[in-house]
């Protein structure tokens, strides 16, 4: 199997797409990368005090785009009195589920290539560690080999899946493949499992964090001890047991434990919850204000 037919694609054509016939596309990409990296260049030869202005000039339009997007109309009237979507330019609108759509490829793109640069990262420094026989350097050999055969699987199922043969195959016949064979032992019974036993672990050293949390030493934490113990009863049977005897019909069943756990969750809880989130959200939006005008250390370039 080629390289060809790994990433062959039967979709229909966007705008930022050409035919495969037309020899503009590669006049396009030749230009892209001749620009963007003369741009680079010039950005690395830049004074150090000009890298900073240009570089939140970048972030702040960047991020401006998307404000437009609430403050500018996004419909106009023609002159037959019809409603049609505002348009600027390379076919981008102030309508904003047309506009994600094409935002969304640059993204993947930019995706793609930062994951490409910790792909070669990762390999430069553990190729370090095993020319030079670091401590540890088995841990190296076994991530590196990990690495590069799950990708080898992964996109060789991939290009299998692609094929005319993988459409007229049965379930059985694919589970028969020694590629859905090997996919499955790396993926299914190897970092699944793996997972599952890292989450165990995180599951007890998360009890065992709560129970140096939920020390009673004010008010405060005796309420909250007091909450927690309540909702933990109303989830198990054992708790629920406790107040069975209760008639649930009857005006004391309001007090039954699983009643009780459930007015917490959702007359405490909820509020508080809504209480947080309203705060992450001013919290991101101020973030993201001070990193559209540069004020966030760490973004633009020092």
């Amino acid at each position: 199997m080629n390289i060809t037919s790994l990433l062959a694609q039967d979709q229909t054509p966007s705008s930022f797409s050409l035919l495969p016939s037309d020899q503009s596309k590669w006049l396009l990409i030749v230009g892209t990368v001749l620009v963007v990296s003369i741009l680079l260049f010039l950005l690395t030869r830049a004074p150090s005090n000009m890298r900073r202005p240009v570089v939140v000039s970048i972030t702040f339009i960047a991020g401006f785009l998307y404000f437009l997007e609430w403050v500018l109309p996004k419909y106009r009237i023609t002159e037959e009195g019809q409603e049609v979507v505002r348009q600027w330019f390379f076919g981008l609108s102030y309508d904003y589920s047309e506009t994600v759509p094409i935002l969304s490829r640059l993204s993947q793109l930019l995706t793609g290539i930062l994951l490409a640069l910790g792909v070669f990262s990762i390999f430069r420094l553990h190729v370090r560690r095993l020319l030079k026989r670091d401590p540890n350097w088995l841990f190296s050999l076994v991530l590196l080999s990990s690495l590069i055969a799950m990708a080898y699987i992964g996109f060789s199922k991939f290009g299998m899946e692609r094929s005319v043969e993988y459409r007229l195959m049965t379930e059985e016949q694919l589970k028969a493949t020694n590629m859905y064979a090997a996919y499955d032992l790396l993926f299914d019974k190897g970092l699944q499992t793996l997972d599952a036993a890292m989450f165990s672990l995180i599951a007890f050293f998360i009890l065992s964090a709560a129970y140096r949390a939920f020390r009673i030493r004010s008010i405060e934490a005796t309420i909250m001890m007091a909450a927690a113990l309540l909702v933990l009863l109303s989830f198990v049977p054992l708790g629920i047991a406790l107040t069975s005897w209760i008639n649930p019909d009857s005006v004391a069943g309001n007090l039954r434990i699983e009643s009780v756990g459930q007015w917490i969750l959702l007359k405490l809880n909820t509020p508080a919850l809504r209480a947080i989130d309203l705060g992450l959200g001013l919290g991101v939006f101020a973030m993201g204000i001070r990193i559209m005008l540069g004020l966030e250390r760490g973004v633009s370039v020092d």
